[in-house]
C-alpha cells in the first residue's frame, strides 16, 4: 500500500507522513519548551502510570465522575490506556481543566494521585481529539 504524503503544516513545503517536518517540529518544541520544562517529569510519568492502573479504561475518573471527551465512554466501548500497540503508548493521564503551567493543578498534592479528581484516564486517540480542540 503506497504511503500517502502531505504538506507539512508550517507552509514549509516539506511533505510528511503524518504531524510536521523535522524543523517544524523542533521550532515547535523550542516555543513550547520540553516535556520536562512543562512538567511532565519521570515523578509524573510514574504517578500517571500509577493513575491509569487504578483507571484502566478510557474515560474512568475517581469517584464516578463523569469523562471530559471520551468518545469511547460516551459510546459505551472499554478502551484500555495501559501498554503499546506499534510502540506507541494506548493513553494518557490527561488533565480534565488544563493546567495551562499552574502547578496546583497539575499536581493536587492533598490527595493519592489515584484520587484526584482533575485527572481522567484518555485512550491515545480521545487524548489527541481533547488536545487539538483546546481542551
Amino acid at each position: 500500500m503506497p504511503v500517502l504524503l502531505r504538506a507539512c503544516p508550517c507552509g514549509c513545503g516539506s511533505l510528511v507522513e503524518t504531524g510536521r517536518c523535522k524543523a517544524s517540529t523542533k521550532q515547535a518544541e523550542k516555543v513550547r519548551g520540553s516535556r520536562h520544562e512543562r512538567g511532565y517529569t519521570n515523578d509524573w510519568a510514574r504517578k500517571s502510570l500509577q493513575f491509569r492502573r487504578a483507571y484502566p479504561f478510557c474515560g474512568m475518573r475517581p469517584n464516578g465522575a463523569p469523562p471530559v471527551m471520551s468518545r469511547c465512554h460516551d459510546e459505551g466501548r472499554l478502551t484500555e490506556v495501559l501498554g503499546t500497540t506499534n510502540g506507541r503508548p494506548n493513553g494518557q493521564t490527561d488533565h480534565v481543566v488544563p493546567h495551562k503551567g499552574d502547578p496546583l493543578l497539575f499536581w493536587d498534592h492533598s490527595r493519592p494521585v489515584e484520587q484526584q479528581p482533575n485527572l481522567q484516564s484518555l485512550c491515545t486517540d480521545c487524548g489527541t481529539r481533547k488536545s487539538m480542540a483546546g481542551l
